[in-house]
């Protein structure tokens, strides 16, 4: 019984990772490029995370994606208070 559970719990988590886009989540994250900051954290909330890379600053926020499936952590990545990139570092549910 116990072996025909983790298959079924297995197969489930299959089908759930089948169903996440990488391409079609950053696909929307970039639809916000060019945004301004003030107008991501009114989004987003505060991000959990910031600091300086290369003279951008860099903001870190956690999200959910897929109906709440997934939480991700996103990062954007600014200069002069707009968002000049998106991008998310990693996502588990």
């Amino acid at each position: 019984m116990h072996k025909v559970a983790k298959i079924v719990a297995l197969t489930a988590l299959a089908g759930i990772l089948c169903g996440f886009s990488d391409a079609a989540y950053i696909f929307q994250l970039n639809a916000y490029r060019g945004e301004s900051v003030r107008d991501a954290v009114a989004r987003l909330g505060p991000p959990v995370r910031r600091f300086h890379n290369q003279g951008q600053r860099i903001y870190y926020w956690r999200t959910t994606y897929g109906g709440g499936y997934f939480l991700c952590k996103i990062w954007g990545a600014a200069r002069g208070n707009i968002i000049v990139n998106w991008g998310y570092r990693d996502c588990a549910f």
